[in-house]
């Protein structure tokens, strides 16, 4: 059966509307799940850096970076989670919650997720210490692809707050305060 579109001209055919509509449903249904799923990301439990007192000791003849950092927060929503971005090159050996009881936690790339066994309370300031540690001697691993944007060895070190060597939350949004002290060889 066939069928004029109005004012005439080209034959318009059912079955290539019907076509049309199938290929089109999925991107339709994807766009109509953008907004969703930014929603359920926006509201996810968030938290706010008061402030890290970080200890790290450099081994530049080895170019390793050994760190135990205390960082202090405060929910914005009962917690049960949270992330921050590390650096892929460092790895995370424990995780303790204010009373020094063990935190589960996961690294995956740049991100660092940890669960605490009961709910943080909005509004009530807490802390937790991560140690980590890693080798910093090249580009791989860095946040920025193919930039060293930290590095330890004998004829220089350095660590910038863009290379993540510290575990970071909301990277340039978040304020907080910091306290670092840093061993490193006599020579």
């Amino acid at each position: 059966m066939n069928y004029l579109r109005a004012g005439g001209g080209a034959e318009f055919r059912p079955a290539r509307l019907r076509t049309l509509l199938v290929n089109a449903l999925p991107w339709f249904l994807t766009l109509g799940l953008v907004p969703v799923v930014t929603f359920a990301q926006s509201n996810a439990p968030r938290f706010t850096v008061t402030n890290y007192a970080i200890t790290a000791e450099l081994y530049p003849s080895q170019h390793l970076l050994s760190a135990r950092v205390r960082i202090d927060f405060t929910p914005e929503a009962d917690l049960t989670t949270m992330s921050f971005e590390l650096q892929n090159g460092l790895r995370v050996s424990s995780v303790k919650d204010a009373t020094g009881k063990d935190c589960n936690y996961r690294q995956e790339g740049l991100i660092l997720a940890v669960d605490f066994l009961n709910p943080v309370a909005q509004g009530k300031p807490a802390s937790i210490t991560v140690k980590y540690g890693g080798l910093l001697s090249s580009a791989e691993g860095s946040p920025v692809e193919n930039l060293k944007l930290t590095y330890v060895g004998n004829e220089g070190s350095y660590l910038l707050y863009v290379g993540r060597w510290f575990p970071v939350s909301e990277f340039g949004v978040n304020r907080f305060s910091a306290s670092v002290s840093g061993t490193v060889p006599s020579d």
